[in-house]
């Protein structure tokens, strides 16, 4: 189907130019493409075009002919043979609306169109993250298939992504391909990164390539921050009212600057954010945090010749968070306080070298995070008056401040040697270092976890036929575990070396160039240290909630599965994509929060330990389409299961064992979800866009008696979270672009109408969209000189 419609955008000019081949490139509307990538790969040479579009390549074409390639990012990539005799050829390029030619790299670390990769990568790309006006990257996330983000925490805003229905911690976050979003960092970071400095989300759902590690149990989300392809300057200004009630403003700045050729470039970026808290039932205590960021970035690269390549990437983030009562007063003088500072350094350097056949490429990197945290996580604090006593109430809400201090650094290689046509190997190694410390001498609580893992790989990609193409490979982790965790009177000591060998399997059919089959399987792991969960500290009933490790708690083992058909529709009206998946995971030990306790000093806690097992199960279906006449949209709705395999004890009386609340359901995993984006081209000046979410019944857990800690299971409502926007576009010259863009995110106020209230709220029984309805206005800027 696509070479037909191709064949009809191809115009054939035969000169009298002794050798060589050029011509112009240009769009559906007959628009000049600039910096369109010319290539004959058999020889190794390439160009690219010009602003006015024409393109030039000294060459020789033998008696056999030559592929001669034209690919752009955003446009369908077109291959032709020229034959001798052949040298002038124009051509016209058709916009990929749906990201068909998308290149990815999530799937192998190597370059490869989206269409092409065994392994389903999906892609949320900044013009989705524009369309539903997304601040940071928590608020695109939900808008790709079998994704949820989602609060848990009243108080602080803590949030996490859910993938297939497991929470956070089975699912690796990775920043321009390296896993340097540390469990510290991952407890509020899908809110830190702004959307801004996105310029696309790569997402694997479950195990995925050999290359990433085994603790991407439920899926790989790879962050892609933007990288200079042309010089410009960008200024984007957003305002807020939330409920109409608190407001939030937001700037974005970017500048980049790229040489002619592409030899070398920049593009650096800011980012400030302010966000008053916000209180849903008027009972005093804060619903949504208040929120203050500011973000500063670079990404720079260097070609110093054709095949090789070095890039460069830093970023720098200093966030400011509260929630609770009382902010006009310190945070151990208040009702509640969930205060967090977070000053955040990180970045990397890689090196990549393409052979002259292309037929290797060799990849040298390194990163590096550190973190640190001030913290706050305390209740019961007051204004001491004049000659009154201190009790002991007070004396805890002063002592719990604490600190967290978290490093991480990553070095590693990778080789992609192509061995023949149908063959082609990938190897290399990584090393992985990650060390968190956090002292709350208030609550006795300290972790003190070091982690060294070495993860070597081979990943083999072999084309049976043109039909059938196999991607196998097994990845060696072994990781040396020392941690001192201690907790009140609990102080344990953790020194293990855990050694896992993980396979993958992908294999991909190819029934026509329409439509091809995938199918999966992955096994993974999670040893036994702190996550992010446990570095997060909950209010509830008036006390600090914390997590605690069993010091017998083991390796957690997990056996995935998954399955999948696509059928892609290109033909002169439109484009089409279709995807059926079916997922199944096993857990074996999973790891369970169990048996809620009050402890002596006023706080509580839950331990972690292993469950028996679980499974997690479901169906997706997933269909985008975009029409010439200017409508593009993307659905996703998801069906499944998340079970544990026995009832699992979330809290027992310690008088009466009898007296006890236990689940088989995995809480806070509805079986029904999804999303829907939908976008129209009124005229060149006129944008209107729609977006839904629905988010299905699920189970949870609420305090029902304070002292005591004991629980109550219960289902919840479910909810569509619907929002529109309209977007006009000011300005449109060659240089200048300026568009204001107004909107409504909730529109029907779907939110949580049973929110605990008061000083002895539950701060984890939370759900539901994130915010009520919320009014913004925005305005863009770009120049391009």
């Amino acid at each position: 189907m696509r070479t037909a419609i191709s064949s009809l955008l191809i115009f054939w000019t035969l000169g009298i130019s002794a050798q060589g081949i050029s011509g112009h490139i240009h769009t559906s509307s007959g628009q000049a493409l600039e910096k369109v990538n010319v290539q004959v790969k058999s020889l190794g040479i390439g160009t690219s075009s010009d602003a006015e579009g024409h393109y030039h390549l000294d060459l020789k074409i033998p008696a056999q002919g030559l592929i001669i390639e034209f690919s752009h990012v955003g446009y369908l990539s077109q291959s032709l043979k020229l034959k001798p005799g052949n040298h002038h050829l124009d051509i016209q390029l058709q916009e990929d609306h749906l990201g068909l030619e998308e290149v990815v790299v999530s799937g192998s670390r190597q370059a490869i169109k989206r269409h092409q990769s065994p392994v389903i990568v999906e892609t949320i790309n900044n013009k989705l993250f524009e369309r539903v006006s997304a601040l940071s990257l928590a608020e695109g996330l939900s808008f790709s298939p079998g994704l949820r983000v989602e609060n848990n925490c009243q108080n602080c805003g803590f949030t996490q992504l859910r993938i297939n229905g497991l929470d956070g911690a089975y699912s690796q976050v990775l920043l321009n391909s390296r896993p340097i979003f540390s469990s510290l960092m991952a407890v509020y970071g899908l809110e830190m990164i702004p959307a801004s400095m996105i310029e696309k989300v790569e997402v694997v759902r479950g195990g995925g390539s050999a290359l990433y590690g085994g603790n991407a149990i439920g899926g790989t989300v790879n962050i892609i921050t933007k990288e200079a392809t042309e010089n410009g300057f960008h200024l984007q200004s957003q305002v807020q009212a939330i409920n109409a009630e608190a407001w939030e403003q937001s700037h974005s700045l970017g500048t980049s600057y790229a040489a002619d050729d592409l030899s070398y470039g920049f593009n650096l970026f800011a980012f400030n954010r302010n966000r008053q808290d916000w209180d849903a039932n008027a009972d005093e205590f804060s619903e949504i945090t208040r929120l203050r960021n500011q973000t500063l970035g670079l990404n720079a690269f260097w070609k110093p010749k054709a095949r090789s390549k070095l890039s460069l990437d830093l970023f720098h983030i200093s966030e400011f968070r509260r929630g609770g009562s009382d902010f006009d007063l310190q945070a151990h003088q208040s009702r509640i306080a969930e205060q967090l500072e977070h000053q955040i350094l990180g970045g990397g350097l890689a090196w990549e070298q393409l052979s002259k056949d292309a037929s290797r490429q060799i990849s040298i990197y390194s990163s590096a995070q550190n973190t640190q945290r001030n913290s706050y996580y305390g209740a019961g604090g007051r204004i001491i008056p004049a000659g009154d006593s201190i009790r002991e109430s007070d004396l805890l809400a002063l002592n719990a401040y604490g600190d967290a201090l978290d490093y991480t650094l990553i070095g590693g290689f990778l080789i992609n040697q192509k061995l023949d046509e149908q063959w082609q190997i990938s190897l290399g190694s990584e090393y992985q270092n990650n060390k968190v410390k956090e002292q709350m001498p208030g609550y006795q609580r300290s972790i003190d976890q070091s982690l060294n893992t070495w993860g070597s790989y081979l990943q083999s990609q072999f084309e049976l036929n043109e039909r059938w193409k196999l991607h196998a490979g097994i990845r060696l982790d072994i990781s040396n575990l020392n941690g001192i965790y201690q907790l009140s009177s609990t102080n344990f000591n953790q020194n293990s070396q855990f050694i896992n060998w993980s396979p993958r399997f992908n294999l991909q059919y190819i029934l026509n160039e329409d439509w091809q089959f995938r199918g999966s399987y992955a096994r993974g792991f999670r040893i036994p240290q702190a996550f992010n969960e446990d570095l997060h500290i909950e209010t509830v009933g008036g006390a600090a909630l914390f997590i605690q490790l069993d010091e017998n708690l083991k390796s957690e083992e997990s056996h995935s599965f998954t399955a999948s058909s696509e059928y892609l529709i290109i033909n002169i009206f439109g484009e089409h994509k279709l995807l059926f998946s079916g997922f199944y995971t096993l857990l074996l030990d999973p790891f369970v929060l169990s048996n809620r306790q009050a402890l002596a000093n006023g706080t509580a806690v839950q331990t972690k330990t292993n469950g028996d097992g679980a499974v997690v199960k479901g169906l997706n279906l997933e269909y985008q389409g975009a029409l010439r006449s200017g409508w593009q949209w993307q659905a996703s709705f998801t069906a499944q299961q998340s079970l544990y395999t026995k009832e699992q004890l979330l809290w027992q009386d310690e008088e009466s064992e009898a007296n006890s609340v236990g689940s088989k359901y995995f809480l806070r995993s509805p079986n029904l979800y999804g999303y829907l984006s939908l976008a129209y081209d009124l005229n060149p000046n006129w944008t209107l866009s729609s977006a839904l979410n629905y988010t299905g019944p699920m189970y949870l857990s609420r305090l029902v008696n304070p002292v005591s800690e004991e629980l109550e299971i219960l289902q919840s409502e479910d909810f569509l979270d619907w929002q529109i926007a309209a977007e006009f576009k000011i300005l449109r010259s060659k240089k200048w672009k300026t568009s204001i863009k107004a909107g409504i995110k909730n529109l029907m106020n779907a939110y949580q109408d049973d929110l605990p209230y008061g000083p002895e709220r539950d701060a984890s029984y939370i759900y539901g969209p994130i915010v009520p309805r919320t009014y913004y206005l925005s305005i863009k800027l770009d120049f391009l000189p």
